[in-house]
């Protein structure tokens, strides 16, 4: 089984509707892909509960997971869209699945440019969550195969419009930005939709 995590539920909302025979019980999402039993599993940004995390996995005792959903852009080529593979996942499928492999970096809030530019002076990274580090703790803790595999929503140069992080509306222009990174989200969620799709796939076969 397959166990595939997202932060927030809008993220994986595409991949969901791909599975067939869905069933909910508790947290877990369960169904099927191409043959495949997969689970999906919530966790809320920077993880709301590590221990119940730890405990779902444990129990559940998958043969992968994936962490997925959207991350900021860090290394200053990778455009929205990109899929992106974080080097430290298990070394279990190709790279041709991927855009790129790099560094993944966890934070505990959404960046500003300037966070992005220090982020790539110092770590070197290629892009930032809020969950991929613990992820990657609690699975080599309890020897779960894993990978984080995310999607870039917004560019090294690029900020998550404000009205998305309770700034509210200043003026006509803030309007503008916000209608234009639903736009964007709604077409990268399908997308996103389609590789974690064609990754399962690979590993299933």
């Amino acid at each position: 089984m397959v166990l595939v995590t997202f932060a927030l539920a809008e993220e994986g909302f595409g991949f969901k509707n791909r599975l067939r025979g869905k069933s909910r019980t508790g947290q877990i999402i369960q169904g099927t892909l191409s043959g495949s039993a997969v689970a999906i599993h919530h966790l809320g940004l920077g993880i709301a509960s590590v221990e119940n995390f730890s405990t779902q996995v444990e129990k559940l005792r998958p043969d992968l997971l994936i962490h997925s959903g959207f991350a900021a852009g860090i290394r200053t080529l990778l455009e929205p869209g990109d899929f992106v593979l974080d080097i430290a996942s298990s070394k279990l499928c190709e790279s041709k699945l991927f855009d790129c492999e790099g560094k993944f970096v966890q934070v505990d809030h959404v960046l500003d440019v300037q966070q992005k530019r220090e982020l790539a002076y110092t770590q070197n990274c290629y892009a930032a969550d809020m969950e991929s580090g613990t992820v990657s703790a609690i699975c080599k803790g309890l020897s779960v195969p894993f990978l984080t595999a995310k999607m870039i929503s917004d560019r090294f140069d690029e900020e998550i419009p404000g009205i998305f992080l309770g700034r509210g509306i200043n003026n006509v222009r803030d309007v503008q930005k916000a209608v234009t990174f639903v736009a964007r989200m709604l077409v990268l969620r399908n997308r996103l939709a389609d590789r974690i799709t064609d990754l399962v796939e690979a590993i299933g076969n």
